[in-house]
């Protein structure tokens, strides 16, 4: 089923090789054509890793990333793309497998193991190297297909593929493809989450009733654009919820605003932590009298 999906959807390239071989051994490795897998204590933690190894067959296999140099090329990538995979196998009504990374990703974001995507994996080690190499570059491709949009996301990523087949593109050269194929200028992004230290952090500041509902400003206290997407609490208990994607920040900008059109009476406003990086969650909700 994995690499159904993995040929059909996921990467939408066929899958490279005539047959897969999964030996239930210990941890996780993967090898052309055969993974080495553990049993996890969970069916979706034995869906996690088997989906992860296999996955690797497109990186660093079939596109030869190099992981002592770009971890996140291979291991970001391969942490976030099967995610829809875990979603799809699993026996879970709702299962979200990548809202686990978003929080990890939270909970470490700008503390001493954080570091800039593009440092070379060989300087990292411990904590560090599997934060940077797996949750924080995990968030980046998820913030990336917000920003893009999920038909552009994969018409890059089919195409990067393509052209990187069974060669070795740096880092440099996954930025270029995303550029030439979806037509934009996309340094404000590559920049912050890539290059530098820093982390997204988004507070509800403030909440005005009007005409058309309620104005909602979210202010953007970190350096990261992250996605701004909202859960509403109304006075009857009912919720919605507003996604914007992170390009709401690509000119820059301190603050948003945004208006809710509505004739319930809202209770709370709060950035969804489930699907929203944000290293503060202390500042992230604002309750109306």
């Amino acid at each position: 089923e994995t690499i159904r999906l993995l040929s059909d959807s996921v990467m939408q390239v066929d899958f490279p090789y005539p047959q897969m071989t999964a030996f239930n051994g210990h941890f996780g490795m993967e090898f052309p054509m055969m993974v080495n897998d553990g049993d996890a204590e969970t069916r979706n933690g034995t869906l996690f890793v088997t989906a992860h190894e296999i996955g690797h067959t497109y990186f660093p296999f079939m596109v030869g990333t190099n992981e002592h140099k770009y971890a996140w090329m291979d291991e970001g990538l391969i942490t976030f793309l099967p995610k829809s995979i875990e979603d799809a196998l699993s026996h879970d009504e709702g299962y979200k497998a990548f809202n686990a990374n978003i929080r990890t990703y939270s909970y470490y974001a700008g503390s001493k193991y954080d570091a800039p995507l593009m440092m070379s994996s060989e300087q990292l080690y411990g904590v560090a190297y599997m934060y940077v190499s797996y949750s924080r570059s995990g968030v980046a491709y998820y913030v990336l297909k917000s920003i893009l949009g999920p038909e552009m996301f994969q018409k890059c990523l089919v195409e990067f593929i393509n052209r990187w087949e069974g060669k070795h593109p740096t880092g440099y050269d996954f930025f270029y493809t995303f550029e030439d194929v979806s037509g934009q200028d996309l340094s404000w992004f590559w920049k912050p989450w890539f290059f530098e230290f820093g982390y997204p952090d988004l507070s509800v500041s403030n909440v005005v009733k009007g005409e058309r509902g309620y104005e909602i400003q979210v202010d953007r206290l970190g350096s990261f654009p992250t996605p701004v997407y909202l859960l509403i609490t109304n006075e009857d208990g009912s919720q919605d919820e507003i996604n914007e994607s992170a390009a709401v920040w690509s000119q820059g900008g301190e603050f948003v605003k945004i208006i809710y059109d509505t004739r319930d009476k809202v209770k709370k406003v709060e950035i969804n932590r489930l699907t929203v990086p944000d290293a503060d969650r202390g500042n992230n909700g604002f309750e109306l009298e």
